[in-house]
């Protein structure tokens, strides 16, 4: 029988030994150390970034940069524009 939580895990680590202990059908306390090490274990290989990785958050970063150029530019006209005239008379 598996226990509720109380609280949620501070840490991604503490989150996925959470999870790990939930997928054996055990709690974290059962064996704290044990899931511990395993979720670091499974975050291993994302402390080396590949190739791809470093390209894609370039990539990323080009985009953001490109998207809050237009913003910028767009919020810029905005308020650049003159306001309009409500009360001017038209025929």
């Amino acid at each position: 029988m598996s226990r509720q939580r109380l609280a949620k895990p501070a840490s991604m680590v503490d989150r996925i030994a959470q999870a790990l202990a939930e997928a054996d059908g055990e709690a974290v306390d059962a064996d704290p150390g044990r899931y511990r090490r395993l979720a670091l274990a499974s975050l291993e290989p994302l402390m080396v970034p590949t190739e791809v990785t470093i390209d894609a958050a370039h990539e990323a970063v080009q985009f953001d940069a490109a998207w809050a150029r237009r913003w910028c530019t767009w919020r810029l006209e905005v308020e650049m524009a003159p306001a309009p005239n409500c009360y001017a008379k038209t025929r």
